[in-house]
């Protein structure tokens, strides 16, 4: 079970490969549709002038846009734990053909078996696997995610050299 969001990015990127560390609470906020919406595109389309300009100051907040651009090439969710930080699988992506996709397993949008976006979902995880150069080890879809995310996760892990923390704490 998950929810997936595939959106045409109409936004100008940023060429950067930032990774960009979200709470879970925020990941799961960025996707509503109103959120994907704001972030893919620089038009209001439906939304209210009020509405699109509070999303829009939100996810400045959380360093994903800047300038109306959007600064990162790759979003993942944690969530704090007793033994620390821990992410979680989901992610946040823009790929190189200009798509913006949104997983996260943890939701009950969608089911494997039944699923009306079967599609868009094999297309998503192929392409963000050839992208990044990780391996789909499975051909159901639930785990081919869960393995796509665990090698995505570590690779990001293990090649960091710095993380920048943004917090209303301070």
């Amino acid at each position: 079970m998950c929810n997936l969001i595939v959106f045409d990015l109409e936004r100008e990127a940023i060429n950067t490969d930032n990774v960009v560390l979200l709470n879970l609470g925020d990941f799961k906020r960025i996707g509503e549709l109103s959120y994907i919406q704001v972030l893919s595109s620089p038009h209001k389309k439906e939304l209210s002038k009020s509405y699109y300009y509070y999303i829009l100051k939100r996810l400045k907040e959380l360093d994903l846009l800047e300038d109306d651009k959007i600064t990162f090439r790759i979003a993942l969710p944690y969530k704090l734990s007793k033994s620390g930080l821990e992410l979680v699988n989901g992610i946040l992506y823009i790929t190189e053909d200009k798509k913006l996709v949104y997983y996260d397993n943890s939701q009950e949008v969608y089911t494997c078996g039944k699923c009306p976006v079967t599609s868009s979902c094999l297309m998503a995880i192929k392409k963000i696997a050839k992208e990044r150069e990780v391996k789909i080890r499975s051909e159901n879809l639930d785990d081919a995610w869960l393995s796509v995310m665990t090698s995505l996760n570590l690779k990001i892990i293990t090649s960091a050299r710095s993380l920048k923390l943004i917090s209303s704490f301070v």
